[in-house]
């Protein structure tokens, strides 16, 4: 889908559902049981496809030149990666029970932010001229 005419309606649909499983856990809480969390859970898991990784490695083969895009990529890709094992050390802090539902809106937050700055990365795409055609066509 990340390929496909509908890549940037599905963007905006993976992140909503994420947006909504974020809020969701925010709303249900610490105390609300681990069913309803692990539903959640799998509702973010159904929205991140879509608005997550794989969009973005399709913009960065996109929007960035031949020669530098795959140096770019691991860049970006190993920059995140770092972070995300940083971000470890606080995780457990950040579910505990008496922290959950604020650590879930500040999620719902950065999603929304995510959402935002996908939107803008749509509409540079779209001045610059960059994937006006879509990879499945290409093949």
């Amino acid at each position: 889908m990340s390929g496909g005419k509908y890549r940037n309606k599905a963007f905006f649909i993976g992140a909503a559902v994420q947006f909504l499983a974020m809020l969701g856990m925010a709303l249900i809480g610490g105390s609300a049981g681990f069913i309803a969390l692990a539903i959640t859970i799998a509702f973010y898991n159904f929205g991140n496809p879509m608005a997550g990784e794989a969009i973005y490695k399709v913009w960065t083969q996109e929007s960035f030149p031949t020669e530098t895009r795959a140096s770019l990529q691991g860049f970006i890709n190993g920059f995140s990666r770092i972070c995300c094992g940083l971000f470890a050390f606080i995780t457990p802090y950040l579910v505990a029970p008496e922290n959950i539902q604020y650590s879930m809106f500040g999620f719902a937050a950065i999603v929304l932010i995510a959402a935002i700055a996908g939107g803008i990365m749509m509409v540079l795409q779209r001045k610059n001229k960059i994937a006006t055609t879509h990879l499945a066509e290409e093949l």
